[in-house]
């Protein structure tokens, strides 16, 4: 499906694809098309939508306008690109450590140029792009609305990794080879003939114009990131204010109407749904409990179920996220600090590791360090039945797909001495079972045996994972 997509993608315009493909309401409804199939084959047509509308109107605000302060604002977003959170995923902490929309001119006027109506009227919040959208869904989708925010819905369909990555780093390092290469072609001098130098222009002249496509590129991305996380930032107030005593409903419906589909369609799918989870956390989105999502997610039963229902790709893409997830679990629970910080936010305001909400004018205790620990011991004990469970099945896709989640999560778990210690025999007992059976389990597991013992020396006892030591 994604290579055919990329097909009609690739050799119809964006208007051609809108005119002979039906739109995302009647794909789901007249045509029986899964909803994250239908956003995944309009996504980019909605996004061009919400461009196109964004656009139109900034130009009408500027027809009207007897001073041209919007362009020279734009002009400022486009100086501050240095300072936006670099988003890669070795540098994922630290995006955590800036929750919100960076402060300043420049993001408030993309915020009103941008997100249009979800600026100037509080009580639609939402992009009119999106709104068409959900009015289109909205008649066949009552049950689905039982359980989950629409507008959230349509919403975290709708957005792609690109939207809530802003690189600067890459586009950055990529200048700067770009620059390299300039100069090594200054001082090449081994050919000094007109020839030679008519040649060394064009190679230059080359250069220079992928750099200016590239700065382009770069000023574009930025101003698309500020504008998404401007409109998130208005949108995350209405998302579910109506679940405010309904968070077991609320985290189940988002598991399963929204991350967990999406993280299984692809390596670049997991890892938005991973930043999708981690801006909704540092943003501090009403409602929403990041200790009641987690402690659902690492459920026995649920992982044990998962890891089982997955194909190889899919448990590969299930790896991948939860790597994510533990590389931040584990850096919160090395430190106080840490935890504190990003848990809790600089000022104690984000409240998904609130232990329980009495009201909104009584914000319950925060979750402490200890007992954070305590959680996470649970998790990782959790997570370890559920991989024994698939391993003691014997089935030939369970095996594998505990192998493959397994893994992806080394570099960050087993961090206890008696689960390292059960998770390696098993292996083990595989990897000498399996060699003239099932070849590739045999492979496999003699492969991850290596990362397994190279990881030995991270476990420790129960007690120093769980308590804190002052």
């Amino acid at each position: 499906m994604t290579q055919y997509l990329e097909l009609l993608r690739n050799n119809l315009t964006i208007e051609e694809f809108r005119a002979v493909v039906p739109d995302v309401a009647d794909l789901i409804h007249i045509y029986g098309i899964d909803a994250s199939i239908a956003f995944t084959i309009h996504r980019k047509s909605i996004a061009r939508a919400i461009d196109d509308y964004d656009a139109a109107n900034a130009q009408r605000k500027l027809s009207t306008s007897s001073k041209s302060k919007p362009a020279s604002d734009v002009e400022m977003t486009d100086a501050s690109t240095p300072a936006l959170p670099q988003e890669a995923p070795t540098e994922a902490p630290d995006t955590i450590a800036s929750p919100s929309v960076p402060d300043g001119p420049a993001v408030a006027t993309i915020a009103t140029d941008s997100t249009t109506a979800t600026t100037n009227s509080s009580s639609v919040p939402w992009h009119p792009v999106l709104q068409d959208v959900m009015d289109k869904m909205r008649p066949n989708l009552s049950g689905t609305l039982d359980a989950i925010s629409l507008p959230f819905f349509v919403t975290f369909w709708q957005l792609s990794l690109h939207d809530l990555m802003a690189p600067a780093s890459s586009y950055t390092a990529e200048d700067a080879r770009q620059k390299e290469r300039i100069a090594t072609i200054n001082a090449d001098r081994t050919d000094v003939t007109q020839a030679g130098a008519r040649k060394r222009d064009q190679e230059k002249k080359a250069i220079a114009d992928f750099r200016d496509r590239l700065i382009q590129e770069m000023k574009d991305h930025m101003e698309n990131y500020k504008g998404v996380r401007a409109r998130l930032d208005v949108e995350k107030k209405a998302w579910f204010s109506d679940f405010k005593d309904k968070n077991e409903q609320l985290t189940e419906a988002l598991l399963q109407e929204c991350f967990l589909p999406r993280l299984l369609m692809s390596p670049l799918d997991s890892y938005f749904a991973w930043k999708m989870f981690i801006m909704m956390h540092s943003s501090g989105t009403p409602h929403f409990r990041t200790l009641v999502f987690l402690d659902r997610l690492f459920g026995e039963k649920m992982m044990q179920n998962l890891i089982f229902q997955c194909t190889a790709r899919e448990a590969e893409c299930l790896g991948r996220f939860l790597s994510e997830v533990f590389q931040e679990l584990s850096a919160w629970h090395a430190s106080k600090a840490t935890y504190e910080k990003r848990a809790w936010g600089t000022k104690k305001e984000l409240p998904g590791f609130r232990e329980a909400t009495i009201n909104d004018a009584t914000p319950g205790a925060m979750l402490d360090f200890e007992d954070y620990r305590r959680y996470l011991n649970k998790w990782h004990a959790q997570f370890t039945n559920a991989l024994m469970a698939c391993f003691n099945n014997g089935e030939y896709m369970h095996i594998k797909n505990a192998i493959v989640v397994l893994r992806c999560v080394c570099g960050y778990y087993p961090a206890i001495n008696w689960q390292g210690t059960r998770l390696y025999a098993t292996v083990q007992k595989y990897s000498e079972t399996e060699r003239y059976s099932r070849q590739d389990i045999w492979v496999a597991s003699s492969s991850l045996l290596g990362n397994l013992k190279a990881r030995q020396k991270e476990w420790v006892l129960p007690q120093a994972f769980s308590t804190v030591s002052y």
